[in-house]
């Protein structure tokens, strides 16, 4: 009698910690999974607001005329010694969403998937005609000046994911 005691109370405690540790994982898999659905929901809500908004599509208007210029690019805007441009502020709102973007990717905020799927030729052939800028920028400024936005376009130029790759400076040095 004394066994079959221990034997019950030993199943019960075995179903008992199997029946938690289901839980536990089914509680795990939720969370992750909500957490994947939300970082989708905020990289197209990121995408659909930035589609309608005034300010970025004329920012993006006047980039482009910038980038597209036939003798100077974006380059030449690197040298210019008169800071408070009207050129320079474009250029710099453009190259600093690219910057958020990319960290937003490489901190798990946006899904690198969808941006990867509806902005990477946009992305490359920006990051190919800012490159030189970006680089004078690092030299006259400082060299960590958009070093995500970087990072991200060459991920992308190579076919790798930006999102596992290790920071220039993970929170975790700070």
């Amino acid at each position: 009698m004394v066994e079959s005691f221990f034997e019950i109370m030993n199943s019960r405690l075995a179903i008992a910690v199997l029946t938690a540790a289901t839980a536990f994982a089914v509680a795990a898999f939720t969370v992750r999974e909500q957490r994947r659905i939300a970082r989708r929901r905020a990289t197209i809500d990121y995408l659909e607001r930035r589609k309608w908004d005034t300010d970025y599509l004329e920012a993006r208007q006047a980039f482009l005329k910038l980038r597209d210029e036939k003798d100077r690019g974006l380059v030449y805007w690197a040298t210019c010694e008169d800071l408070d441009r009207s050129e320079l502020g474009t250029i710099r709102n453009i190259l600093n969403d690219y910057e958020l973007i990319a960290i937003g990717i490489r901190q798990n905020i946006y899904d690198e998937a969808i941006y990867h799927q509806y902005w990477r030729g946009t992305l490359l052939r920006d990051w190919e005609d800012a490159e030189l800028m970006v680089i004078a920028l690092q030299r006259r400024f400082n060299p960590k000046i958009y070093e995500n936005f970087k990072g991200l376009a060459e991920a992308w130029k190579n076919k790798r994911a930006f999102a596992q790759s290790l920071s220039p400076q993970s929170s975790e040095e700070k």
